[in-house]
């Protein structure tokens, strides 16, 4: 299979770049934007502004930066590899079950019922029934709690060196991987 370079795109920026051979379109919430950018010379970079007209896209490298723009720029690009970490699936009882904003949401809206019915069943992400008490279902949100803690912890140490950075280069240097 050929690998293809992609740019996630979020408020008008280059805000990760991801190469797969896989369906891209499978791989992540239907609400990330992800550009094709294999056949781009140069290829964009995060960080890169990116607008779209008539259906394409054009990408331009920033002007040169102030420390104090760099770390704005490379915060919001770890804000935006956060808000991606904390919505990846999980895997809990065997099976993997999505963890976007939207299932977290309603996952804590069955949690708020203190009990779930015979026969409760909460849909994985191939969109199986798998039965769960209701200490399971507490489970799945653990697993999902314990993901987005750990993206939490990695994000404000992150945060934390952008900030102590004393170069622009210094700055660029902190990315999320």
């Amino acid at each position: 299979m050929i690998t293809k370079n992609y740019a996630r795109i979020d408020g008008g920026l280059v805000v990760e770049l991801f190469s797969t051979s896989g369906d891209i379109t499978q791989m992540f919430h239907p609400s990330l934007i992800w550009v094709d950018i294999t056949t781009l010379s140069p290829a964009p970079q995060a960080g890169w502004s990116a607008n779209q007209a008539a259906g394409a896209w054009t990408f331009a490298a920033p002007p040169a930066q102030t420390l104090a723009q760099a770390q704005a720029v490379q915060i919001a690009l770890i804000e935006g590899a956060y808000q991606n970490a904390i919505q990846q699936p999980v895997t809990y009882m065997g099976a993997t079950f999505h963890a976007d904003a939207s299932s977290q949401n309603v996952l804590a809206k069955s949690l708020f019922a203190g009990s779930v019915p015979s026969g409760f069943f909460w849909l994985d992400a191939s969109n199986n029934q798998v039965v769960m008490t209701f200490t399971q279902l507490q489970g799945l949100a653990s697993a999902m709690l314990t993901q987005g803690q750990a993206a939490f912890a990695k994000k404000t140490g992150l945060k934390q060196q952008i900030r102590g950075a004393t170069t622009v280069g210094a700055v660029q240097a902190i990315v999320w991987a």
